[in-house]
């Protein structure tokens, strides 16, 4: 599946929040702030995939893996299951079928707004932290 990443400037102030938590509690944040951010991009991959038989849009789900040790390393993926090996080709075409992209323009479209999501999510959880 193709990665696509995005950087995010001018989160200073909530890093500098982030530094006085155990790693632990850093990751459980992140990764819950990171999840409700990537709502958005699989409700419109699931609303722009092919309907066919509705085993595409299923499959697509928020994922989140932790870091191990005392990495803080959070990674959220949005995307249809491995299993589902037609969805490159829906995405991309083949040499049978044009591309009917439901991946990228989902990211595309929604990137500012997970980005907003994400910010007001790390910030109201880290007011509960009373931080």
């Amino acid at each position: 599946m193709p990665k696509m990443s995005f950087s995010v400037e001018g989160l200073r102030e909530l890093e500098q929040k982030l530094k006085t938590l155990e790693p632990k509690k850093i990751r459980n944040l992140n990764r819950r702030a990171l999840r409700k951010a990537a709502e958005p991009v699989e409700a419109q991959m699931k609303a722009n995939a092919p309907q066919k038989s509705g085993a595409l849009a299923e499959s697509i789900k928020r994922r989140s893996k932790k870091g191990k040790g005392r990495r803080t390393i959070v990674n959220v993926t949005v995307g249809p299951a491995r299993k589902i090996q037609y969805a490159i080709e829906q995405e991309y075409g083949s040499s049978h079928q044009p591309a009917r992209p439901f991946i990228r323009p989902a990211l595309n479209d929604n990137a500012q707004t997970s980005i907003d999501i994400f910010k007001n999510a790390l910030t109201l959880a880290l007011k509960k932290q009373k931080l």
